[in-house]
């Protein structure tokens, strides 16, 4: 062995034994006023991300999903703000985890692709010691269900009746880390109680399959990035919390629930700007039960009592004449100054000859903080020149000068189950509308620039942990090729004690240090 060789071992051997290492170091946020930025968005016939120039230039494949005919796909992308990594929602390992999609993320260059909520991916959990869970099924509905233990393989089967599950083979995710069981019905999932996995034991876990434990479309939607790169902030798909999760994760966390107002249903959430990173904005739709609960409010990560509503179904009918539906999607500018969202709606008087669309249309509106006055900044019903339109707006980006934005756009087909998605491309006042991608949906639009390499940073998480750390040295002592790191190795370099004593510091000071 060489002294290099060994000077490294020794190394990692003194960092693990003598720090902790922090879970998340913020990310420099590069950007260019000349820079147009690259959107991403996902393709509808092939569940495909894929990259665009804002003209409609270089139109290439990022990453496909291996599962072509889920029910959701991919969806709710969104650019890291460095525009080094993207992250989205996908139900391709809806069979592995406890969520029904989950928050993935992967590099600009298409790889370093990994499971941010719920980790690890599938396929990486025989990599884990494994122990064996036994789970009492009680099923009030008779009818057979699958059952997930976190950290298994896969799936187990149970009737109805009370019957007993035996997982042979689940990771164990560490030592106090409480792996959730689930039942899953159809678009259902049913939660009964968490277990510590042991490896090399036997534990015991108990669910009960019933209305009292089901939770519809449990999984993550609405994703933004903290404007510093370290967290994420999302909902989940029932509309029943908001969470902030860090961009790498300990293995099997959800993150931290974010605080909101009391009795709201929060779908959305939009975190502030580098010049407001403490807050952010987020939607909660109708409360059947509570009156004036719906809409966006501000507010912060430290206050409690939920924040500011600043829209509301009346402020939209008192500003325009419109009976609010839904918002589909909400985003801050830039520079702090508002923000942007879809709103679908009703207009009640179809008699005036004025009427901003017969029946329900979806549109993009801006709030402006200095005034807290709201705007109409698109008529979709109008652009083939009479009412009526079918058109609807989804979810929108904004470009990274504040002066374009990128929009979804859905319209109507003969079967219902199958419209056509489109994104376009306008001006922030809503001028110069022109479609950018015939068959597409979910666009992100992000700076072009990718941040330095860091180096020891395999999977571009922003820092450099113990075990990426491990992984450099198994390079260099040719144990391991160099394709385990490949966004942690300059372009050009080999792995040796230069680039490890780098790493190391990196892993001690941040990336920026």
């Amino acid at each position: 062995m060489s002294a290099a060789r060994a000077i490294s071992i020794v190394s990692i051997s003194l960092l693990s034994i003598a720090i902790v290492l922090p879970m998340s170091t913020p990310v420099s946020v590069a950007s260019s006023a000349s820079d147009p930025g690259t959107i991403a968005y996902v393709r509808s016939a092939s569940n495909e991300i894929r990259l665009i120039q804002p003209d409609g230039t270089n139109d290439r494949s990022l990453w496909t999903s291996p599962e072509t005919n889920k029910v959701l796909g991919v969806f709710g992308l969104v650019w890291r703000p460095d525009g080094g990594m993207l992250a989205f929602n996908s139900d391709h390992e809806d069979a592995c985890s406890v969520y029904d999609t989950d928050i993935y993320a992967i590099l600009n260059n298409g790889t370093g692709l990994r499971r941010v909520t719920n980790s690890p991916a599938c396929a990486e959990l025989a990599n884990y010691p494994q122990g064996r869970v036994t789970v009492h099924v009680a099923n009030y509905f008779f009818e057979p269900v699958n059952i997930y233990v976190q950290g298994a393989t896969e799936l187990g089967g149970a009737p109805g009746g009370a019957w007993d599950v035996t997982f042979d083979h689940v990771a164990d995710l560490g030592e106090g880390v409480l792996q959730p069981v689930v039942g899953i019905y159809g678009f259902d999932r049913y939660l009964g109680l968490s277990v510590d996995v042991k490896a090399g034991q036997t534990v015991y876990a108990d669910i009960t399959i019933g209305p009292s434990t089901e939770v519809l479309t449990f999984g993550t939607q609405g994703l933004s990035w903290r404007s510093d790169g370290s967290q994420i902030d999302y909902a989940t798909r029932n509309c029943g919390d908001l969470y902030q999760i860090s961009s790498n994760p300990p293995l099997g966390s959800l993150g931290q629930k974010l605080p909101t107002a009391a009795n709201t249903f929060p779908c959305l959430v939009a975190p502030g700007p580098a010049s407001k990173p403490d807050q952010f904005l987020y939607y909660s739709e109708n409360n059947p039960f509570v009156d004036g609960l719906e809409g966006i409010y501000l507010t912060s990560t430290n206050q409690t009592d939920g924040g500011t509503q600043l829209v509301s179904p009346g402020s939209i009918y008192q500003q325009f004449g419109y009976d609010p539906v839904t918002v589909h999607d909400l985003r801050w500018l830039p520079d702090g100054s508002g923000f942007l969202f879809t709103e679908t709606y009703v207009y009640v008087n179809l008699d005036d000859p004025d009427a901003a669309c017969e029946g329900i249309c979806s549109d993009v509106f801006v709030y402006d903080f200095a005034t807290g006055s709201i705007a109409q900044i698109t008529r979709l019903d109008l652009i083939d020149g009479t009412l009526g339109g079918d058109d609807t707006a989804r979810s929108l980006s904004v470009s990274p000068d504040g002066q374009y934005i990128a929009l979804e756009r859905v319209t109507e087909t003969s079967d219902p189950l199958n419209p056509n998605y489109t994104i376009w491309v306008m001006g922030r006042d809503g001028s110069g509308l022109r479609q950018l991608v015939s068959d597409g949906h979910s666009p992100a639009w992000g700076p072009t620039a990718a941040p330095p390499v860091c180096g020891g940073d395999c999977d571009g998480g922003g820092y450099v942990t113990i075990n990426e750390l491990i992984t450099l040295v198994n390079i260099d002592l040719g144990t391991t090729d160099a394709s385990a790191c490949p966004s942690g190795i300059p372009s050009g370099r080999e792995v040796d004690i230069a680039l490890i004593v780098q790493a190391v510091n990196h892993a001690l000071n941040g990336c920026s240090g």
